[in-house]
């Protein structure tokens, strides 16, 4: 069974890009959370952009070639710079963002639940 990924478009930045963990500033519009520094939450990871300025917001299912480096089968987290990492922070805002399936391919399953602060 496919499992589409669920999600939702938004008004983005020219400068956001896809796999990109983001963060809703206002109704419809989301930012790159670009330096992991906030105190809001991730909802979600830009799947695609149509356009510069529009994007596709995913919050949850299986999503491909949205970055590299992941380690299969390990927590996806948004690293110190705002990207996506299999590698724990060590210090901040700690969020985990899904799963990795290959270097470049993981089930996003963003849970409020699973947000600490180091």
């Amino acid at each position: 069974e496919i499992i589409t990924p669920s999600g939702f478009a938004a008004i983005c930045a020219v400068s956001d890009s896809v796999g990109d963990p983001v963060v809703v500033t206002s109704p419809g519009v989301v930012t790159s959370f670009a330096v992991n520094v906030y105190t809001d939450l991730c909802v979600g990871i830009i799947y695609e952009k149509p356009t510069p300025t529009s994007c596709v917001v995913v919050i949850g299912g299986i999503v491909e070639g949205v970055t590299t480096g992941l380690t299969a089968n390990k927590a996806v987290f948004v690293s110190t710079t705002g990207q996506l990492t299999t590698t724990k922070p060590a210090t901040g805002h700690i969020q985990v963002m899904g799963t990795a399936l290959t270097s470049t391919d993981m089930v996003v399953n963003v849970a409020p639940s699973k947000v600490i602060q180091a």
